[in-house]
């Protein structure tokens, strides 16, 4: 009885240190967004006073841990907007699809999250819910 309840704390614990993550995913700066060496990956752009990015974390953090399983995966990197150096792709109205540098690039919100192809933004979501939803769709796939 007392190793079943050792192994349920200890679950419990794993459980809770596992959802309160998010910071796995590698975090680049916005200059490097353009930069990453691949055919297809994922930004999401959040920063530290935003509920919606707190809703989206783990769902977020859980794709990054299925790319660290399965390399055919596109991968997922943060770009904190709150950090001076990462306001550079922040303007007053969203600059997105097609965008092929950071001098293109704008967002008005968080969280959003953008799809690169072939070194273009090639689709883009905006606040929790569509980024969530992004998640969930491709989490089933």
């Amino acid at each position: 009885m007392k190793r079943f309840i050792a192994l349920l704390v200890l679950a419990l614990v794993l459980f809770a240190c596992d959802n309160a993550k998010g910071s796995d995913i590698p975090k680049i700066p916005a200059q490097d967004i353009f930069a990453v060496e691949a055919e297809e990956y994922y930004i999401l752009f959040v920063k530290d006073d935003c509920s919606g990015c707190e809703k989206i974390k783990p769902g977020a953090a859980r794709y990054h841990r299925e790319t660290l399983l399965k390399k055919n995966l596109p991968k997922i990197y943060l770009v904190d907007v709150g950090d001076e150096a990462n306001k550079i792709v922040v303007g007053k109205e969203d600059i997105l699809d097609g965008a092929s540098s950071v001098d293109e690039l704008r967002i008005t919100r968080t969280p959003t999250l953008i799809v690169i192809k072939k070194g273009k933004v090639s689709a883009h979501y905006i606040n929790s819910a569509n980024v969530g939803g992004f998640f969930s769709e491709i989490m089933e796939k």
